[in-house]
């Protein structure tokens, strides 16, 4: 009798690691003191599970691999890299733009204006990406998108408002500040969501006018132009990341129904 038990609990006796846990698996199983002795000569389950330990050989079952979270391709971190980098491009479009004379303080015409928006935006939507990525660590991506939801939007106005704050610069330094702080916080939705593409392929209009712009002398039309294409792309592909975009996709989809059921229900 006691081979056949241990037939029939070998796998469980193979990976118990102490003979308290076959015990617990006999007990479980119904078997009582009482019966134990009468059919297998033990006196209770404890000295059983004592028997089959000793009697069957141990077979740890290996633990489920799992991919290695260091180790992390070398592609996505180009990418990542080369994103940062394309939008310093804007300012190869947006150069005829600020044209004019030096500020109070000498520096470049629209100098101050961009840095105070920069420097603005940069800071908020730095605290706002930490925030988000904590979430993420917490398993919690729909925080993590309320959070962007609620903060690149202010964000934005933040950027802007501190940019409109200071006065001179050519009217167009104040246009591009505003649409400098609508793109970090486009960008931030986006790569802290992990889509760098998606941000690539919207920067690359406006990558590829400015790498033309080096060797032709391009309209001011098409540079503006260019400008938007990337930013609204840009602003576009991050509403549609987050949870709001969900919601109205989710009621655009219920919309036909209603109509469908309403008509029938004339009909």
């Amino acid at each position: 009798p006691l081979d056949e038990l241990a037939d029939r609990f070998g796998d469980i006796a193979a990976a118990a690691v102490h003979p308290d846990e076959i015990a617990a698996v006999l007990e479980s199983d119904g078997m009582t003191d009482e019966h134990i002795r009468l059919a297998y000569g033990r006196p209770d389950s404890f000295a059983l599970a004592e028997e089959l330990h000793a009697r069957v050989p141990r077979a740890h079952p290996e633990p489920d691999r799992h991919p290695d979270p260091w180790k992390v391709p070398l592609g996505p971190c180009l990418l990542r890299g080369i994103v940062f980098a394309l939008p310093g491009l804007a300012y190869v479009l947006g150069a005829p733009f600020l044209e004019g004379p030096p500020d109070r303080l000498g520096l470049p015409a629209g100098t101050l204006t961009l840095i105070a928006g920069a420097l603005i935006g940069w800071v908020w939507d730095q605290t706002l990406s930490h925030r988000a990525y904590t979430w993420l660590g917490l398993g919690d991506r729909a925080a993590a998108g309320r959070t962007l939801l609620l903060g690149a939007p202010a964000g934005a106005l933040l950027g802007t408002a501190a940019a409109l704050a200071v006065p001179g610069g050519p009217p167009f330094s104040h246009a591009f500040a505003a649409g400098q702080a609508a793109y970090v916080g486009a960008a931030t939705v986006l790569l802290v969501l992990g889509r760098e593409r998606l941000l690539f392929a919207a920067l690359s209009p406006m990558a590829a006018g400015a790498v033309l712009a080096l060797a032709v002398d391009l309209p001011r039309a098409l540079r503006a132009a260019l400008l938007a294409v990337s930013l609204l792309a840009a602003c576009a592909l991050a509403a549609r990341e987050l949870p709001l975009a969900a919601g109205v996709r989710a009621a655009l989809r219920r919309l036909p129904r209603r109509r469908w059921r309403a008509g029938r229900g004339r009909s």
